[in-house]
């Protein structure tokens, strides 16, 4: 179907297999949830100095650790790649 408007036309196709932000088909598999208490080793330091370790591959964000250290956290926030964390011990 052709649609012009001011010398300018438009294609649009009837029943196009135009492509669609991606979803995943069931809700996301997190590791973690808000209030979660672990044991993490922080394995890197992410763009803004926080330390992050990974949890089945989920990263979590522990501010005010180093590489190398251990922690006991808590989880403060989840979101759908990532989380945050606080120290306890």
């Amino acid at each position: 179907m052709w649609h012009c408007l001011l010398e300018v036309c438009y294609v649009f196709r009837e029943n196009s297999e135009r492509k669609r932000p991606r979803r995943d088909l069931q809700p996301s598999r997190r590791p973690v949830k808000v209030g979660d208490i672990l044991e993490v080793k922080i394995v890197g330091t992410g763009r803004e100095g926080d330390g992050f370790a990974r949890v089945s591959g989920f990263v979590v964000f522990v501010p005010n650790s180093r590489e190398g250290e251990t922690h006991k956290v808590k989880i403060t926030k989840v979101f759908s790649k990532y989380a945050f964390a606080e120290i306890i011990e």
